[in-house]
């Protein structure tokens, strides 16, 4: 995979952290980056908890490893994407994918999470 189109899968952001990853960070990366396209919603949401899930343990423990943040910023990346394909636009407020596994992954850690914001661009009202 090139770079172009790794960067097309996990956004510009997440591709300047890649940059900076072990060469065996970015290996799983490249891996891992493969399989976003092709993952249905749910699955999708389930992975956004697991990535939040490691990146707050990575940040518990103080581990300078780029990869949990990399896979964050790349699942920020797919859900706004998602999002948009959804037909909301880009300053919608409703939660997306992320935000929705973000607040789960925070309720198994027995935090304390908002409401879910509801779509602000009135997408699907009719």
């Amino acid at each position: 995979m090139t770079d172009t189109t790794l960067e097309s899968l996990i956004g510009p952001g997440a591709m300047h952290q890649y940059k900076m990853a072990t060469e065996d960070e970015q290996y799983r990366i490249r891996a891992w980056a493969q399989q976003l396209p092709n993952l249905t919603d749910r699955a999708f949401r389930d992975l956004c908890i697991d990535v939040v899930t490691a990146g707050a343990i990575s940040e518990s423990q103080r581990l300078t490893a780029e990869e949990p943040y990399v896979k964050a910023s790349a699942c920020i990346f797919e859900a706004k994407r998602r999002h948009r394909a959804a037909g909301h636009v880009d300053s919608c407020e409703g939660d997306n994918l992320y935000q929705e596994g973000y607040n789960e992954a925070g309720r198994r850690f027995g935090l304390s999470v908002g409401e879910p914001r509801a779509c602000t661009c009135g997408h699907g009202e009719g």
